[in-house]
């Protein structure tokens, strides 16, 4: 006879007294579980629960339902695997807590670590104005992680000139057949700097800032930020620039198509 629900007498755990370690993400926490079936009969677990909660905290503790799912045979004996559907906002840290599964509970330490994922919307901003010129776009931030980001002023930009950027990277790749005799990631990067001087006496940067001077993003948060962008003096009206700023996890991509005045 099969049964989901076993007491106390029915279900041994083999795993000793030493606590499960969850170490991860809050979405990506999995655990193992020794079980043995003493009975006469077959059990079958679909589920258990979880008690977390963080010493030395003023935070309620988290309950969460744990997936799983084992058959044990008379006498068989088997490692159970375990997921935990934890808020993907859960603040990073120690957590403790027990494991209730058919009866039982076991202690378990989880460390839940930092995720930093910021994400932007659009990705790119584009810009037709003259040189000179002085705009304010818009751009939604979400943060996707479990810990507050900070975006403040931002600053200058480097903007390149499309054309400039690919004539500098098929003179990189030209120069590679060199067969370089030192490191090839040092020997890219001193050919991308030296064409990088050239692009930029002839471009410049933007001058990028954050209307609201400085925003923090708490986990789940989404918000509109309204940037201030100055293009810079002298750009060619039949070219396309671009620059790129990097915003933690996310680059925000601008896109100059200047038009004449």
């Amino acid at each position: 006879m099969s049964t989901g629900r076993v007491s106390q007498p029915n279900m041994l755990d083999l795993a000793g007294d030493e606590p499960i370690i969850l170490v991860g993400e809050p979405k990506s926490l999995r655990g193992e579980l020794r079980l043995r079936n003493p009975t006469q009969d077959k059990i079958t677990l679909r589920e258990a629960y979880l008690r977390l909660h963080q010493p030395d905290s003023d935070q309620p503790a988290l309950f969460v339902q744990v997936a799983l799912s084992a058959t044990l045979q008379p006498d068989q004996a088997q490692q159970v695997k375990f997921t935990l559907d934890i808020d993907r906002h859960t603040p990073p840290g120690e957590y403790q807590g027990e494991l209730k599964i058919a009866g039982h509970t076991h202690p378990v330490i989880a460390h839940i670590t930092e995720v930093v994922r910021l994400t932007l919307s659009p990705q790119s901003l584009v810009i037709d104005q003259g040189a000179g010129t002085t705009v304010v776009k818009r751009v939604v931030l979400g943060n996707e992680g479990n810990v507050p980001l900070t975006i403040g002023r931002i600053g200058r930009v480097v903007l390149g000139q499309e054309l400039l950027l690919r004539r500098s990277m098929s003179a990189t790749v030209a120069a590679a057949g060199e067969k370089p005799t030192r490191p090839l990631e040092k020997f890219f990067a001193e050919l991308i700097r030296d064409e990088a001087k050239t692009i930029l006496s002839e471009v410049g940067f933007l001058e990028v800032s954050n209307l609201a001077n400085s925003v923090v993003l708490q986990p789940g948060e989404v918000r509109p930020l309204d940037l201030e962008i100055r293009l810079p003096e002298k750009l060619e009206a039949a070219s396309r620039y671009i620059g790129r700023v990097p915003l933690y996890t996310s680059d925000l991509e601008f896109i100059v198509v200047p038009v004449a005045d």
